[in-house]
């Protein structure tokens, strides 16, 4: 693992120009770690009864989840809890701005942001989220949760097919003579 020279601004202290500080280092930002709170429902979600930290001289190239789930055991939070960290959209509200941050490709999507925008916020919620944003997928592919009582007999035997460009999907003739196993 790389280690990230960033560093944990101290609470009262307070950078007012980003782009400054960051000048020359199109590859530095400041991460603003929103803890300890709760989304309100949307429309007009709010971040309510949490803290604020900030993180400063983080490198997008050392960056990782990996290292925001070691910085947020410096806030005291167990590695035995589960930890959602929703990032928001520079400039866009909470409402529809949130996307999730658990990977690489998310990581990627962060990255995306900066040089343009030098503070990038993250928040944490702990067990569960309310964010509804967070397990969708970015790819083409498709869950849906269906309740045991919700499913008919009818459903279960006919399944609808569903192509979309750029998803691998392909019928099996079960019934063809090539897909009978002989003992």
């Amino acid at each position: 693992m790389a280690l990230s020279i960033c560093c944990l601004r101290e609470k009262n202290a307070c950078l007012k120009d980003l782009q400054s500080r960051y000048e020359g280092y199109d590859n530095y930002f400041t991460l603003k770690r929103h803890y300890s709170g709760v989304f309100t429902k949307s429309p007009g979600r709010k971040y309510v009864d949490g803290t604020v930290s900030y993180i400063d001289d983080v490198d997008t190239d050392l960056f990782s989840v990996h290292e925001l789930d070691d910085m947020d055991r410096e806030l005291g939070y167990k590695g035995e809890q589960t930890l959602y960290y929703p990032l928001c959209i520079p400039e866009f509200p909470l409402d529809y701005g949130l996307l999730p941050l658990g990977n690489d490709q998310d990581v990627l999507k962060l990255v995306s942001y900066v040089p343009k925008h030098r503070l990038v916020k993250v928040y944490i919620e702990i067990g569960q989220t309310r964010v509804a944003s967070y397990f969708k997928s970015s790819s083409k592919v498709v869950i849906d949760e269906l309740e045991p009582e919700s499913v008919s007999p009818e459903l279960n035997r006919k399944k609808p097919c569903r192509r979309e460009v750029g998803s691998c999907s392909k019928k099996l003739e079960l019934d063809h003579p090539a897909n009978h196993v002989v003992d």
